[in-house]
Order: structure tokens, then C-alpha cells, then sequence
């Protein structure tokens, strides 16, 4: 297999653990506010730090105004606006422990689109490693099913579906990230934009929905406590882990990435458990460790 640059293997690892963090202490932030208000606030609240590192790196002054700038608000509006919505919508309705690991198995669409899309090696290995970790999140599907009523099992299903479903647009997501910043842009500057285009569609659903002033001017003391836990979802999460993921993402190539996106699975499933205090199934543990040796088998 091909040798990983070392400073991109520590970023990846780095950002998995800042996102794992987003995604757990995200679930806290749910219990009295929606998904749409959680992420309008946490989307919000990025965009004065990261205008103040691109001021300070000047690195606006290199925003290219062409096809790459559409690809970058296409990110914005799948990844950001669309697969965050829907993951967090599901984090709210379900266990973290089942959502995480499923909702964060975009290896298999990295491996695969970073083929189609970049022209990028896939070997055998990566092929098993993502079969893996589709065995691993059928595993994991499986914990919780109930058997009765039936409305209850459909709508599990629907759960399952709608977190592989995330997991695509994350994986689509990457590609397209790679496909800019292999035509110029410099990763900063793509945050800000997919950021920018994030906090303004989540605001404008709130203005639709008439949520606007009870999510930015709550005096509910629950709802406040969520706001705080958005902003640090933002701030101790989402924010250095994005940082980072695309700083690896401009110096490494994305199929060899994708392995380590596996990495949340297992901080995200041991914060769930320490942090929120869930009680995973043994099956639940036993994807988990099943979709973690797939990162084995590509890394060693």
C-alpha cells in the first residue's frame, strides 16, 4: 500500500476525536431544542473564528471565483446542511451508540467516489475494509429491535436507512472537498464558505418555521443550558475537527484518508458510554470492534 504522509495521519486522528466530541456532547445539546436550532447556533457561532483565521492568513484574497466556489457551496448545502440535519435529528430520536457508528460509516463512499469521482487506487484491502464496515453497522442495526409493535420495527428501519443515508452525503462530501482543494482552494477559506452556506440555510428554516427568537432569545433555563451545549459542541468539537480534517484532506489523498474515518466510531462509541452513560448491547460492541478492524487490515 501506498505510505501515508505522517503529519496527515496525525491530523485525521486529531479531527475524528474533535468530531466524536461534537457528535456526543451534540446529543446533550437535543433534549428541549430540534435539530434546525441546534445546528443554526452551533453553524453560527464558527463563522466569527473562522473570518478571524482567514484574516489572518490572508488567505481570502485567494478565493477562486469559478466552478470550484459552486463545488464548495454544494458541500456546504449536502454535508453541512442536509447531512447534519438529518444526524442530528437522529441522535435525537435514538441511542447515540446506534446512530454514531452507522451515520459515520462514509469509509465505503469515500473509497468508492474517490475511484469514480478522482481517479484515485482502490485496492483489495480498502474493498474488505469497506464491506467491514457495512457488516459492522448491520451488526449494530440489529441492537434494539423491537419485537412488537411493528410500526415501532419500520420506523427503526427507516432510522437505519436515513444514518446510511448521512453517511453517503459525508462520504460525497470528502470527494468533493478533495476535488476543491486540488483545484485551489485553500482549506480555510473552503470551511468559511460551507460554513457560511450552512448557518444561512438553517437560519432561514428557522425564520420559515417561527423559531428564530425562541432559539436565540430563550429564557427557558433548559434551553439555555442547550444553547451553551451547541456553542461547545461548535467551539470543542465540530470546529478544530473540521479544522484539521481539511488540512489533512490538502495534503493526502482521500481514498488513503478514508480508513481513519473509522476513528469516530470508536471514540464517539466510548464518549457515548462514558459521557452519557448508555449501556450498549453486546452486539452493539461487537460491530463496533468488527467496523474498527477494518482499519487494521488498511493500516497494517
Amino acid at each position: 500500500m501506498e505510505k501515508m504522509n505522517p503529519t496527515a495521519l496525525i491530523l485525521i486522528v486529531m479531527a475524528n476525536f474533535f468530531w466524536a466530541v461534537a457528535q456526543v456532547v451534540g446529543k446533550k445539546a437535543l433534549n428541549q431544542m430540534g435539530a434546525t436550532s441546534f445546528n443554526a447556533i452551533r453553524f453560527s457561532v464558527m463563522i466569527p473564528f473562522i473570518l478571524l483565521i482567514v484574516y489572518m492568513t490572508q488567505s481570502w484574497k485567494s478565493i477562486p471565483v469559478n466552478g470550484y466556489l459552486l463545488i464548495a457551496i454544494l458541500c456546504g448545502v449536502l454535508g453541512l446542511f442536509a447531512g447534519c440535519y438529518l444526524f442530528f435529528y437522529l441522535l435525537k430520536k435514538t441511542a447515540a451508540h446506534l446512530v454514531i457508528p452507522i451515520g459515520n460509516s462514509q469509509l465505503f463512499w469515500i473509497i468508492l467516489l474517490s475511484g469514480i469521482l478522482l481517479g484515485e487506487n482502490i485496492t483489495i484491502f480498502l474493498l474488505i475494509s469497506a464491506v467491514a464496515i457495512f457488516s459492522g453497522s448491520f451488526i449494530i442495526s440489529k441492537k434494539g429491535r423491537p419485537k412488537n409493535p411493528r410500526n415501532d420495527k419500520n420506523r427503526l428501519d427507516w432510522m437505519i436507512l436515513s444514518a446510511i443515508f448521512v453517511a453517503f452525503l459525508w462520504g460525497l462530501t470528502v470527494v468533493l472537498n478533495k476535488y476543491a482543494l486540488e483545484g485551489g482552494f485553500i482549506y480555510s477559506n473552503l470551511l468559511l464558505i460551507e460554513v457560511v452556506v450552512a448557518a444561512v440555510l438553517f437560519n432561514f428554516t428557522l425564520v420559515i418555521k417561527g423559531n428564530i427568537r425562541k432559539t436565540y432569545f430563550t429564557k427557558s433555563s433548559p434551553m439555555r443550558r442547550d444553547v451553551r451545549m451547541s456553542v461547545a459542541s461548535a467551539l470543542f468539537g465540530f470546529l478544530p475537527g473540521s479544522q484539521l480534517y481539511l488540512m489533512a484532506l490538502q495534503i493526502e489523498k482521500a481514498s488513503i484518508l478514508a480508513p481513519f474515518f473509522g476513528l469516530t466510531l470508536l471514540f464517539g462509541f466510548l464518549l457515548s458510554v462514558l459521557i452519557l452513560a448508555e449501556r450498549p448491547s453486546k452486539k452493539a460492541i461487537v460491530g463496533t470492534v468488527l467496523i474498527l478492524a477494518s482499519l487494521v487490515l488498511v493500516t497494517f
